[in-house]
């Protein structure tokens, strides 16, 4: 195998039509060995043949790190519905672009020994199938791109990568699609999960393995030892997202860009380690990402580019993380691009408009049915799926995973906690303003279940109390 130069924009071969491979020759499967080993050197999740010069209608597909797709003759049969986000490509180095794609794409091709098959993909396989198929009728993604191409004009920026949980490995993969070159990731270390004490690595491990990045996994990262292997890895900026440790003051100040922190809230507002939960228990109506620079402080620095995001009435910390984890990717990429124009402008935080979101803890759960319906509801949904919301029944927890608050009931009379009504699908209690619609729980022992279902099993009968605590 051997690692073949990629075309550049520019280059005539990229705007030819790739012809039809009729079988499978030595030369062909070479191309093909050589096209993963040139797509994966270069932190790709995909190549087309004609950008190695070649113009065979083959590309090599590998949006997860495990087991690459290769296409011979593809041809899309299939497409639905729509995505739009940022896209680079190889062949335009260092810059990206806003382009709408099919979010669901279906391709028949032939595979390694000339068989046909079907290769179906959503989200990120499905852009990147519709992005090769380009690529072999001749088009570069730049000619669907969505106003101006954003980032410099050379490779990317150098960075090093500091982050732990799922959050964070949102926006690695988005700096790595976009073209930036990962120097090396730094992240928490293994940590041993359930009663057999198997080491599990952090998503953002499990991630850059998949990509070949080089990971360190320092216990201290402000230990000496630690701070000197940092420094063998050229950056241009360090990227921090949810690492779980403090940067000392030398660190902050070894690439020219500083330290760079996605922070899940819209800060000055909700600095600390739980912004996601904090602003739906707190019914804030929206929440966003701000691109910050790192200073001494907690979440304290600069703010130099910010993305918003609603807040609806179903939201958990489930979805909102989920959506927030894109946005942050989003949003690092395109403060990035005006970092690199020297048009991001720092702005100071208003410290009389900060507010903090310390650390959730389990205790936060129980709920305390004197108060409003709407706000245990909000409770609920900010500690769904952990560490979850739960209330005692027959001296056992009872979590409560999805309820809904209701004005149309009488409480007049009735005690917080109190069972006002069982219905097929869901249980109504008392609380302190209006009711509670209980639509899914979970009785201690037992499998998650829909009020329905629950229902079925236990004989839960108005006038009963669930309690703030589990009696024993």
């Amino acid at each position: 195998m051997a690692i073949r130069n990629i075309r550049e924009i520019g280059e005539e071969v990229l705007n030819k039509k790739c012809r039809e491979v009729t079988e499978m020759t030595p030369r062909i499967r070479e191309l093909i060995e050589d096209m993963l080993e040139t797509m994966y050197e270069a932190n790709g999740v995909g190549l087309a043949a004609s950008q190695v010069g070649v113009l065979k209608r083959i590309v090599v597909i590998d949006t997860t790190g495990e087991d690459p797709y290769i296409l011979i003759n593809p041809r899309i049969v299939e497409s639905s519905g729509e995505q739009t986000g940022q896209e680079g490509c190889l062949s335009v180095p260092g810059k990206s672009g806003q382009v709408t794609r099919p979010n669901y794409v279906k391709a028949v091709a032939l595979d390694m020994n000339m068989r046909e098959f079907e290769l179906e993909g959503t989200e990120l396989l499905a852009r990147a199938i519709c992005h090769e198929q380009d690529h072999l009728d001749g088009h570069l993604y730049v000619e669907k791109a969505e106003g101006p191409l954003q980032g410099g004009g050379r490779r990317g920026l150098k960075i090093v990568f500091m982050g732990t949980p799922d959050f964070a490995a949102g926006a690695l993969r988005a700096l790595t699609e976009a073209g930036h070159r990962i120097s090396a990731v730094v992240t928490q270390p293994d940590k041993p999960k359930g009663r057999s004490g198997e080491l599990v690595p952090p998503p953002v491990k499990v991630y850059a393995k998949q990509q070949g990045f080089p990971v360190l996994q320092p216990k201290r990262i402000k230990a000496p030892q630690a701070m000197e292997e940092l420094k063998g890895y050229p950056a241009d900026v360090f990227i921090v997202a949810a690492f779980g440790q403090i940067l000392s003051e030398e660190i902050l100040h070894m690439p020219p860009y500083g330290c760079l922190n996605i922070h899940a809230s819209l800060l000055p507002r909700y600095r600390g380690a739980s912004p996601i939960q904090r602003v739906i228990i707190d019914g804030e109506a929206k929440t966003g990402i701000t691109v910050m620079q790192m200073d001494a402080g907690i979440d304290t620095g600069d703010m130099l580019y910010k993305k918003e995001t609603e807040i609806t009435p179903e939201d958990t910390f489930e979805t909102l993380h989920d959506r927030l984890s894109v946005l942050g990717g989003q949003a690092i990429v395109e403060a990035l691009a005006l970092l690199e124009a020297g048009k991001l402008v720092p702005e100071k935080q208003k410290e009389e408009e900060s507010c903090y979101a310390p650390l959730i803890d389990k205790s936060m759960g129980q709920i305390d049915f004197t108060r409003p319906a709407q706000e245990i509801d909000r409770l609920i949904r900010g500690l769904t799926p952990w560490p979850s919301a739960y209330a005692g029944y027959r001296g056992k927890q009872l979590k409560i995973w999805r309820a809904a608050p209701t004005l149309a009931v009488n409480t007049c009379g009735r005690r917080p906690g109190e069972i006002l009504g069982v219905e097929k699908d869901s249980v109504t209690v008392a609380t302190g303003e209006g009711g509670l619609r209980i639509l899914e729980l979970q009785l201690e022992g037992k499998k998650r279940m829909t009020a329905r279902d629950f229902l079925l099993g236990v004989r839960m009968t108005p006038g009963e109390v669930l309690t703030g605590r589990t009696e024993g």
